[in-house]
Protein backbone atom coordinates (compact mmCIF):
# COMPACT_ATOMS: atom_id res chain seq x y z
CA UNK A 1 0.00 0.00 0.00
CA UNK A 2 1.45 3.43 -0.78
CA UNK A 3 1.07 6.10 1.68
CA UNK A 4 -1.72 8.89 0.92
CA UNK A 5 -0.06 12.52 0.02
CA UNK A 6 -1.13 15.62 2.24
CA UNK A 7 -2.62 17.19 -1.53
CA UNK A 8 -5.43 14.51 -1.77
CA UNK A 9 -6.31 15.93 1.79
CA UNK A 10 -6.09 19.71 1.35
CA UNK A 11 -2.01 20.34 2.29
CA UNK A 12 0.96 20.59 1.02
CA UNK A 13 1.06 18.28 -1.82
CA UNK A 14 4.45 17.48 -1.18
CA UNK A 15 4.33 16.20 1.70
CA UNK A 16 3.33 12.66 2.52
CA UNK A 17 1.36 11.64 5.73
CA UNK A 18 1.89 8.75 8.06
CA UNK A 19 -1.47 7.05 8.24
CA UNK A 20 -2.77 4.18 10.50
CA UNK A 21 -5.69 3.19 9.48
CA UNK A 22 -8.21 1.31 12.19
CA UNK A 23 -11.56 -0.32 12.53
CA UNK A 24 -14.03 2.68 14.84
CA UNK A 25 -14.81 -0.98 17.14
CA UNK A 26 -11.32 -2.39 17.25
CA UNK A 27 -10.05 1.24 18.35
CA UNK A 28 -13.11 1.39 21.37
CA UNK A 29 -12.44 -2.16 21.97
CA UNK A 30 -8.50 -1.33 22.62
CA UNK A 31 -9.13 1.92 24.80
CA UNK A 32 -11.74 -0.25 27.09
CA UNK A 33 -9.63 -2.99 27.51
CA UNK A 34 -6.59 -0.59 28.59
CA UNK A 35 -8.84 1.17 30.89
CA UNK A 36 -10.35 -1.90 32.44
CA UNK A 37 -6.33 -3.33 32.86
CA UNK A 38 -6.06 0.00 34.88
CA UNK A 39 -9.17 -0.30 36.66
CA UNK A 40 -7.92 -3.82 37.84
CA UNK A 41 -4.44 -2.62 39.11
CA UNK A 42 -5.68 0.09 41.11
CA UNK A 43 -8.23 -1.85 42.72
CA UNK A 44 -6.29 -3.59 45.49
CA UNK A 45 -5.03 -0.27 46.34
CA UNK A 46 -8.13 1.13 46.97
CA UNK A 47 -8.41 3.58 44.03
CA UNK A 48 -10.72 3.31 40.76
CA UNK A 49 -11.31 5.00 37.17
CA UNK A 50 -14.07 7.21 36.99
CA UNK A 51 -15.55 8.04 33.66
CA UNK A 52 -13.66 8.71 30.97
CA UNK A 53 -14.03 11.08 27.67
CA UNK A 54 -11.56 10.23 24.67
CA UNK A 55 -11.62 13.43 21.87
CA UNK A 56 -9.79 13.05 19.06
CA UNK A 57 -9.47 13.93 15.34
CA UNK A 58 -8.89 11.73 12.56
CA UNK A 59 -9.94 11.26 9.15
CA UNK A 60 -12.83 9.18 8.63
CA UNK A 61 -13.19 5.93 5.85
CA UNK A 62 -15.90 4.24 4.45
CA UNK A 63 -16.84 1.00 6.48
CA UNK A 64 -16.20 2.21 9.62
CA UNK A 65 -12.29 2.99 9.38
CA UNK A 66 -10.90 5.82 10.75
CA UNK A 67 -7.29 7.21 10.16
CA UNK A 68 -5.33 8.17 12.91
CA UNK A 69 -2.24 10.56 12.33
CA UNK A 70 0.08 12.14 14.29
CA UNK A 71 0.08 15.50 15.92
CA UNK A 72 2.19 16.98 13.43
CA UNK A 73 0.65 15.91 10.25
CA UNK A 74 -2.61 16.96 12.17
CA UNK A 75 -1.34 20.70 12.27
CA UNK A 76 -0.68 20.90 8.90
CA UNK A 77 -4.35 19.98 7.18
CA UNK A 78 -7.23 22.00 6.82
CA UNK A 79 -9.39 21.29 9.59
CA UNK A 80 -12.66 20.98 7.61
CA UNK A 81 -10.96 17.63 6.16
CA UNK A 82 -10.81 16.50 9.94
CA UNK A 83 -14.16 14.68 11.63
CA UNK A 84 -14.20 14.55 15.90
CA UNK A 85 -14.97 11.64 17.26
CA UNK A 86 -15.77 11.07 21.00
CA UNK A 87 -15.38 7.54 22.92
CA UNK A 88 -16.83 7.88 26.80
CA UNK A 89 -15.75 4.59 29.10
CA UNK A 90 -18.10 4.79 32.51
CA UNK A 91 -16.94 2.14 34.63
CA UNK A 92 -19.34 0.12 36.51
CA UNK A 93 -20.02 0.70 39.83
CA UNK A 94 -18.19 -1.60 42.28
CA UNK A 95 -20.16 -4.21 44.36
CA UNK A 96 -18.02 -4.38 47.47
CA UNK A 97 -18.02 -0.17 47.87
CA UNK A 98 -21.61 -0.18 48.05
CA UNK A 99 -21.69 -0.49 51.88
CA UNK A 100 -18.62 1.64 52.37
CA UNK A 101 -18.21 4.59 53.80
CA UNK A 102 -17.87 7.97 52.08
CA UNK A 103 -14.96 9.51 51.22
CA UNK A 104 -14.69 12.62 53.16
CA UNK A 105 -13.46 16.31 51.91
CA UNK A 106 -10.01 16.46 53.33
CA UNK A 107 -8.89 19.29 51.00
CA UNK A 108 -7.19 22.03 52.67
CA UNK A 109 -6.13 19.83 55.70
CA UNK A 110 -2.28 19.18 56.89
CA UNK A 111 -1.96 15.79 56.81
CA UNK A 112 -2.15 15.08 60.22
CA UNK A 113 -5.92 16.49 60.10
CA UNK A 114 -6.62 14.54 57.44
CA UNK A 115 -5.30 11.32 58.36
CA UNK A 116 -7.20 12.01 61.80
CA UNK A 117 -10.29 12.31 59.55
CA UNK A 118 -10.01 9.15 56.82
CA UNK A 119 -8.87 6.80 60.04
CA UNK A 120 -11.98 7.66 61.84
CA UNK A 121 -14.36 6.26 58.74
CA UNK A 122 -12.62 3.52 58.43
CA UNK A 123 -10.16 4.64 55.52
CA UNK A 124 -6.13 4.71 55.03
CA UNK A 125 -4.58 7.71 54.09
CA UNK A 126 -2.09 8.05 51.38
CA UNK A 127 -0.05 10.56 51.56
CA UNK A 128 2.71 12.27 48.67
CA UNK A 129 3.57 15.69 48.54
CA UNK A 130 3.68 17.90 45.14
CA UNK A 131 4.49 21.29 43.30
CA UNK A 132 2.54 23.98 45.63
CA UNK A 133 1.13 25.21 42.11
CA UNK A 134 -1.06 22.08 41.65
CA UNK A 135 -3.59 24.49 43.91
CA UNK A 136 -2.27 27.87 44.51
CA UNK A 137 -5.13 28.72 46.51
CA UNK A 138 -3.92 26.06 49.43
CA UNK A 139 -1.37 27.16 51.85
CA UNK A 140 1.93 24.95 52.05
CA UNK A 141 1.42 21.61 54.06
CA UNK A 142 -2.40 21.18 52.84
CA UNK A 143 -3.97 18.78 51.22
CA UNK A 144 -4.58 20.24 47.69
CA UNK A 145 -6.05 16.73 45.44
CA UNK A 146 -7.02 13.75 46.57
CA UNK A 147 -8.65 10.71 45.31
CA UNK A 148 -11.49 9.37 45.54
CA UNK A 149 -13.43 12.77 45.93
CA UNK A 150 -14.80 13.77 48.46
CA UNK A 151 -18.78 12.12 48.85
CA UNK A 152 -17.36 8.92 46.74
CA UNK A 153 -18.57 5.67 48.05
CA UNK A 154 -15.50 3.53 48.53
CA UNK A 155 -15.22 -0.22 50.39
CA UNK A 156 -14.05 0.43 54.09
CA UNK A 157 -10.48 0.11 54.33
CA UNK A 158 -9.90 1.14 50.99
CA UNK A 159 -6.72 3.67 50.58
CA UNK A 160 -7.30 7.76 49.57
CA UNK A 161 -4.96 9.50 48.00
CA UNK A 162 -3.96 12.61 49.00
CA UNK A 163 -1.28 15.78 47.78
CA UNK A 164 -0.26 17.98 50.20
CA UNK A 165 1.54 21.12 48.86
CA UNK A 166 5.22 21.06 49.20
CA UNK A 167 6.99 24.46 50.82
CA UNK A 168 7.02 27.37 48.12
CA UNK A 169 11.13 27.31 46.84
CA UNK A 170 13.03 30.77 47.37
CA UNK A 171 13.40 32.37 43.75
CA UNK A 172 10.87 30.39 41.62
Amino acid sequence: ARPATAGRLGADATAPLRLRSVAVTDLATTMATQLDDAQVSLKPRGFSLGAIQVNAKVLLQDAGAVQLIDADTARDLKQDVLSDVKFQFIPEKPADAADGPRAPDVLQLTESAARRVLTSVGLVLEASVGPHALNPAVAPGQAMVQSPTAGSVIARGARVMVIFAAADEQGA
